[in-house]
């Protein structure tokens, strides 16, 4: 089976998408299937090859389009340059039996021309006008939660089209040496410390996480960069802001904490119905004492092996944060299974 799978993103990239998508396609190469991932050829600021940068083993193709780039002129910028990109992608992709990918726009020149190949959506985000026409018209779409296929059965999508895969990560040997390297390097607390790793916004709930500092003794550490990150900085200056590191670091990173912290807020329905967060998969394959908000998104993934706390609340988060306790082995979902389900209930 030969998939196209098209992405309109630059690559790589230090949002978690770009992590998704390599890890996605290596592991439906090593499940059998022939996959080149298209890209355009869009700046980066990251100048290691997408192969390195995401530690990937199972090599696979990736081509790059010419088309402008022209993201920041905005969501027009944005939505033009993904068609031009998915016009130029026709020629390319007639070697497919599967045209796939998590961009509902890039996916419209496919739907049009109607080749023998089949049509495969990824939703991630809640249905706009665009994404429901999308998966009404095409063969499959994947969703990466329950609360997804939910909105998009309401929305007027055929059940019957629709499968839920989440997101996933893998388990990863890590050297107790080169911990204490990064723990050193990026001067983190010696003591017990919690630990949020992603994008610093307010629907993520990292507001309330700072906050939570006041009512806790434990060191609260946060890793990432967003909107939010100098006003919280300034706030709090009690709780340590890193930028973001690299993706090789991250399992390490994770494992020098002693709490990892996922604190949804439940004023944003994606964060809380919705997501299906590549922290929260990651932070399960570190096998760690884990703080999650009690939200539907968190405790579809969670079940009952973490600790929940209160959204939104920074009480409630600190008091998790002191009495999160070492879990039993926790479950993980990997990107290998990731890739089984995806040919069983796309049959690509």
């Amino acid at each position: 089976m030969k998939i196209a799978y098209l992405a309109y993103i630059r690559l790589p990239t230090e949002r978690a998408h770009g992590t998704q998508i390599m890890k996605t396609c290596e592991a439906l190469m090593r499940v059998g299937a022939e996959v080149e991932l298209v890209i355009p050829s869009r700046r980066t600021t990251i100048a290691i090859d997408p192969i390195t940068y995401y530690g990937i083993r199972t090599v696979f193709p990736i081509h790059r389009v010419t088309a402008p780039d022209w993201v920041r002129f905005g969501r027009l910028g944005f939505g033009v340059g993904a068609l031009i990109f998915a016009f130029r992608t026709l020629r390319r992709v007639r070697f497919a039996d599967c045209i796939y990918s998590r961009d509902a726009i890039v996916l419209i020149p496919h739907i049009l021309v109607r080749t023998r190949a089949k049509i495969i959506f990824e939703a991630h985000t809640a249905p706009t006008l665009m994404t429901k026409l999308i998966s009404r018209v095409a063969d499959r779409t994947v969703v990466i939660s329950d609360g997804l296929r939910s909105a998009y059965i309401r929305s007027g999508t055929p059940p019957l089209r629709l499968s839920v895969v989440r997101d996933a990560a893998d388990r990863v040997e890590v050297e107790p040496r080169r911990v204490e390297e990064i723990r050193q390097r990026l001067n983190l607390p010696k003591s017990r410390f919690a630990l949020y790793v992603g994008r610093i916004a307010r629907d993520k709930g990292v507001d309330s996480l700072a906050a939570a500092s006041a009512h806790t003794a434990t060191p609260i550490v946060v890793i990432g960069d967003g909107p939010m990150r100098q006003e919280l900085s300034n706030r709090y200056p009690n709780v340590q802001f890193i930028s973001q590191t690299s993706y090789e670091d991250l399992p390490y990173v994770l494992a020098s904490a002693a709490v990892l912290v996922i604190p949804n807020s439940a004023t944003s329905q994606d964060m809380a119905t919705f997501t299906s967060p590549l922290k929260a998969f990651a932070y399960i394959a570190a096998q760690k004492p884990i703080v999650a908000s009690r939200v539907p998104a968190l405790e579809e993934i969670f079940k009952d092996q973490v600790v929940y706390a209160e959204p939104d609340s920074p009480r409630s988060l600190a008091h998790a944060i002191d009495t999160a306790a070492a879990p039993p082995k926790l479950q993980v979902y990997s990107w290998l299974e990731r890739a089984r389900d995806l040919v069983r209930v796309s049959a690509l």
